[in-house]
């Protein structure tokens, strides 16, 4: 049996590690590491990620930039960095939320909430200043003023003047006013003066400790149980010290006047609830945070531009916050925003609220039921559509949710782990970032961060070596944090690249191929790329595995590579002869400069070697020569080194029917070879079949028979008789 050159079409298309190695689609691969995913048709290297100056060599799983200044966040040791500087190292072991607004960046975690604005990091709420020192300005009744200063001070808090000469207690309360909106009040100072006839009732003193962003002050007096803002002109400047209450017409202050200009103190100035997440942005001016200790379910809202406080986030009654759903241990773990639309990401399900919060027609509904994402950084918000990383691989979520994943699931869901890859050990710490139709999507394995990369115009699978434990839209595109803050896909460098072709198999799983030579077009860029040969699923790594040489060029060159075991292949025997295997992947690797490629389809020869069997059948056959035959040889091509077998003749002589013949010998063999069968007695029949066995594996490549052609047979067994027709003489 003479051997059929075959030729298979090696096309690098996109990652595929579910099916079996032999059994993926067309052109795809078992691993495409450090490639562009926009190059169709080729195999093209990667930029690299670029490492942004300045920022903490740290590992960082929460990021946000202000302005030109980075924050990376380490929940490993609990601190947050501006750039370079530790800010604090307070916060507990979960992410914290960070988001930049109105010139500052606030962070929320459920140990701390601060704010920094560049230069300084404070707490998120600014505390109420201390209840104001009152001084009475009013007179003895018997025509004797008391002058400011005299020593008639009610400091704060301290019980009131007592006497006949005193009158109907005054209660104050003041606030500061800063750039984030007003305090809550101080604590009550209270004082009882004298009967004012002659001046001025009370002055009340602006409290010491007015804290950085404070741009004024503000003064209420208490009527009817109610606190009304004296100061009707707006906030009072930090210059002015002191007010002095008259209690009169004609300085806008009787009880009157204020009733009617009606501003009421606010008490809710509350700060912000010790939250776990913030949304990824502000959503109508609004900051949103959620899942505390005591309602993981729950979210909280600032008012629209005024981000320094949360109303009424301590009060369990009302406030502003929003329980989603019922099932309080489906906790919050994300929240995106989108125009008049929030996406709540949970433990268990995800919903959405459709309309602001202040919006009697807006409505709070579950999107997607049945499942939720698996950590903090497992979703990300883009122009199309939201991805998000559940128990069941990666999705996009549009009007519903698409799974997008299926290709590379084997990497998540914990089971048979694929070639070149490790499966996922810690889901909860899974990042997701999106850019230009690139999907990254970064996991753990047990020691190792790596990406895996979707090209979303393709719909193929990529991979990367490396990965990044939070992503963040930056000025410049998109980010990653890693040991430090990254600029993505990066500048031009030298990615680590490695690719590797299903294993080639012919479309014959079971059948043994010898392989001829490799045609590979490639522009290495100067670089050495290492080619590696594994053979037979790489079942026995220590035989199938082996380096087959390098390949170079600094021009674009086609290159054939004979497909021989190496000079230093484990099998002494077998070096320098050609690869023989069931099925065989090429894998090439190496640090290949940006833009170098290699194009496609790269092409591997080969011839298919006879089946491994233990049987063989040639069913009945005639040869090809009508009437009885006799056959008393029999030459086979075979390669039988597991062992002796068995070769069984059959011909239909005497009377039809099909009976064995005596059994031969099959010898052993230590390679492929000729080996001649003299029948122990010739056969005779019309139709003859020939069979094969051994108990252990052979290769029968052809078999030639002896084959004698008999002129008349008679069989007795059916009647048969011969008598001839007349011939006349001479004819």
């Amino acid at each position: 049996m003479a051997y059929k050159l075959e030729t298979a079409r090696i096309l690098p298309n996109g990652l595929n590690l579910v099916a079996p190695g032999d059994q993926v689609s067309e052109g795809d691969c078992l691993d495409l590491q450090g490639w562009w995913p926009g190059a169709a048709g080729r195999v093209e290297a990667s930029t690299v990620a670029a490492f942004v100056a300045g920022t903490a060599p740290v590992f960082g799983d929460s990021l946000c930039q202000m302005g030109t200044t980075y924050y990376l966040g380490n929940s490993t040791t609990g601190s947050v960095y501006r750039g370079v500087t530790l800010l604090n190292a307070d916060y507990d072991a979960f992410p914290v939320g960070m988001i930049s607004y109105q010139g500052f960046t606030w962070i929320i975690n459920r140990a701390h909430q601060r704010k920094d604005d560049g230069a300084t990091t404070s707490d998120w709420t600014i505390a109420p200043p201390a209840a104001p020192n009152l001084e009475d300005g009013g007179d003895t009744g018997a025509g004797l003023h008391y002058p400011f200063g005299s020593g008639f001070v009610v400091a704060a808090n301290n019980p009131p003047l007592q006497g006949a000469l005193l009158n109907t207690p005054y209660q104050y309360y003041v606030t500061w006013q800063t750039t984030l909106g007003e305090t809550n009040p101080s604590a009550v100072a209270t004082i009882t003066p004298a009967p004012a006839t002659l001046g001025a009732i009370v002055r009340i003193f602006q409290p010491a400790g007015a804290p950085a962003t404070a741009t004024g002050w503000n003064i209420y007096r208490e009527i009817v149980g109610t606190p009304y803002l004296l100061n009707e002109d707006g906030p009072l400047g930090l210059a002015r010290t002191y007010v002095d209450d008259y209690g009169d017409e004609v300085h806008t202050h009787s009880d009157t006047q204020m009733l009617q200009l009606g501003i009421i103190m606010q008490g809710d100035h509350d700060a912000p609830p010790a939250a776990k997440i913030m949304a990824n942005q502000t959503f109508n001016g609004r900051i949103v945070v959620g899942n505390t200790d005591a309602n993981p379910n729950r979210l909280f809202y600032t008012q629209a531009l005024q981000p320094g406080f949360f109303r009424g986030a301590a009060n369990p009654n009302d406030g502003d916050w929003v329980d989603v759903g019922t099932d309080a241990k489906d906790g919050i773990l994300g929240v995106s925003v989108k125009p008049g639309l929030l996406i709540i990401y949970r433990d268990k399900s995800i919903w959405r609220q459709v309309g602001d919060f202040d919006d009697a027609n807006a409505r709070l509904e579950p999107l997607v039921p049945e499942m939720g994402i698996v950590g903090p950084r497992a979703f990300y918000s883009s122009s199309v559509g939201e991805f998000f990383r559940s128990d069941e691989g990666v999705f996009i979520l549009t009007d519903w949710a698409r799974p997008i994943s299926t290709k590379v699931n084997s990497l998540f869901h914990g089971g048979a782990v694929p070639e070149n890859f490790l499966a996922e050990a810690t889901p909860s710490v899974c990042a997701l970032g999106y850019e230009n139709g690139r999907l990254w999507v970064s996991y753990k394995e047990v020691t190792f961060t790596r990406t895996v990369i979707w090209h979303m115009p393709s719909d193929r699978w990529f991979s990367m070596q490396g990965g990044f434990n939070a992503y963040a839209q930056g000025s410049a595109g998109l980010l990653g944090s890693q040991s430090g803050i990254y600029q993505l896909p990066g500048a031009a460098g030298s990615p680590a690249t490695a690719f590797q072709s299903a294993y080639l198999d012919g479309g014959s799983a079971d059948r043994e191929k010898t392989f001829a030579d490799l045609v590979i077009d490639h522009f290495t860029g100067g670089v050495p790329l290492t080619i590696t040969i594994r053979t037979n699923k790489n079942r026995a790594p220590a035989t199938d595995e082996f380096v087959l040489g390098t390949i170079t060029s600094s021009v674009k060159t086609k290159e054939l590579i004979p497909l021989v075991y190496p000079s230093g292949y484990s099998v002494v025997a077998l070096r320098g002869q050609p690869i023989r295997a069931y099925n065989m992947s090429i894998r090439i690797t190496g640090n290949m400069a940006t833009g170098c490629q290699i194009d496609s389809p790269l092409i591997v020869h080969f011839y298919y070697e006879a089946r491994h069997a233990k049987t063989f059948d040639t069913d009945e056959t005639d040869h090809g020569i009508q009437g009885h035959k006799q056959i008393d040889q029999v030459e086979l091509d075979v390669d039988a080194r597991g062992g002796n077998g068995n070769f069984q003749p059959y011909a239909d002589s005497g009377g039809g029917a099909m009976a064995a013949a005596a059994l031969e010998a099959i010898l052993s063999t230590t390679t492929r070879q000729s080996e001649r069968i003299v029948l122990t007695r010739p056969i005779i029949g019309k139709l003859l079949r020939y069979t094969a066995y051994s108990t252990t594996d052979f290769q029968l490549y052809g078999l030639r028979v002896r084959v004698l052609p008999i002129g008349v047979y008679l069989d007795g067994a059916v009647g048969d008789f011969w008598q001839p027709e007349p011939t006349s003489i001479g004819v």
